[in-house]
């Protein structure tokens, strides 16, 4: 089975697969699975990105209707 290097046994940065489960996730959430970030530039001081934490939502939505795996 392809595991990504981002949760590859052994390689730099393996911490991220526990901060996954530390997360919820399962080692099935994601293994095989591509992982897409997703940043937002919304915060309380802008009120002008009102609608950025739903559109965030809704991209991780799809990511994962996609067959993806959108940490966070």
């Amino acid at each position: 089975m392809f595991v990504p290097r981002f949760f590859a046994a052994g390689q730099p940065g393996n911490h991220k697969s526990y901060r996954t489960k530390q997360m919820g996730f399962l080692a099935e959430d994601f293994r095989g699975k591509p992982v897409i970030g997703i940043l937002s530039t919304w915060s309380d001081l802008n009120p002008c990105h009102m609608q950025f934490p739903q559109r965030v939502e809704e991209v991780k939505r799809g990511v994962w209707q996609a067959g993806g795996f959108p940490p966070g």
